[in-house]
């Protein structure tokens, strides 16, 4: 059984993790010449192994929020969580590729003023609880460990609070490029310290929610997930996907496709589950969401929301009448 407490709680602490994520990257970023021809290759063989393995620490919370759920629920029978793997190297690399592109018609020759050693993401002091299956580490990275799965603490490095805030930590005065001389042309495109902070977001985010609907799938309970939205507004199509409740078990069950696993750059929706009988929390009322979404089905003519274009005149008509993105 989800209570406000919990969903609240796995939010902050997923939230936690991925500003420390976010605060490393910038680090990174620092010490990046933009304009340098070994910057693209810099970039990737930081950027992948960096989401991958905060993205196991996401894992490993999305695992332990599934089994303290369960464990409050009406299931029996033994069941632990499916641990979700990070996102694939290459998927992550086309990531960088596309984010990092820019249209160049010469590049000058330059060495790399930074080349990622010390504080590289495998490589720091655990800051966590020794017995946990993920690590945060010194530099906010996560290292995977052999010792039985316990409730995960990420703690924000500077206080060594749990921060509860947003999760979209700015990188403008951290990643500072060094000067570049007049005449040297830049190799990577200047928003991609930007970009790929929003998108570690995501990325790293992935597999806890993996984590979660894998579970439910295999789960011999008979699990369902809902996604909750956070904060005062919620997107249009995160109120449609909030809206069916907790449907969710598989795409067939679903009535839908893929669509019920996407999530937007920065998205704070939380993936939960519950089981028969299982109340929502109280901030969570998928009846009055689906009665948005009704009434915007209705005034654009849509029978209902589908993948891809067919969902436009739904999500067009419920931001003009709810004044939402």
């Amino acid at each position: 059984m989800a209570s406000e407490e919990d969903v609240e709680g796995f939010r902050a602490s997923t939230a936690a993790l991925v500003i420390l994520a976010q605060q490393h990257l910038a680090e990174f970023f620092g010490g990046v010449d933009l304009s340098s021809p070994a910057a693209p290759q810099l970039i990737t063989d930081f950027y992948v192994p960096f989401t991958q393995e905060y993205g196991r620490a996401a894992a490993s919370l999305g695992a332990d929020y599934f089994d303290t759920l369960r464990s409050q629920s009406s299931a029996r029978g033994a069941f632990e969580a499916i641990v979700a793997d990070p996102i694939s190297s290459d998927h992550v690399a086309n990531i960088v590729k596309k984010e990092t592109a820019i249209p160049l018609k010469e590049q000058q020759s330059a060495s790399p003023t930074h080349t990622p050693t010390t504080r590289e993401p495998a490589q720091a002091a655990s800051r966590v609880t020794e017995q946990s299956r993920a690590t945060v580490t010194d530099s906010g990275a996560a290292q995977s460990s052999a010792e039985p799965r316990s409730r995960v603490t990420v703690t924000d490095t500077g206080s060594g609070t749990t921060r509860s805030g947003g999760s979209n930590v700015q990188v403008t005065d951290a990643g500072k490029n060094p000067a570049r001389s007049p005449r040297s042309r830049v190799t990577v495109n200047d928003a991609s310290p930007k970009r790929l902070n929003d998108e570690a977001q995501r990325l790293i985010m992935r597999p806890a929610r993996e984590t979660i609907v894998r579970s439910v799938a295999k789960d011999p309970a008979k699990a369902k997930w809902a996604r909750i939205p956070s904060g005062p507004t919620t997107c249009a199509f995160c109120l449609v996907m909030a809206s069916r409740g907790a449907v969710y078990r598989t795409e067939k069950t679903a009535g839908g496709g893929d669509e019920m696993n996407r999530y937007h750059l920065l998205c704070d929706c939380t993936a939960t589950p519950f089981w028969r009988g299982d109340p929502y929390p109280e901030s969570y009322n998928p009846d009055a969401l689906y009665a948005l979404y009704t009434k915007a089905r209705k005034a654009s003519g849509s029978a209902n929301l589908t993948v891809g274009e067919g969902s436009t005149s739904i999500l067009s008509t419920l931001r003009k009448q709810q004044g939402i993105r």
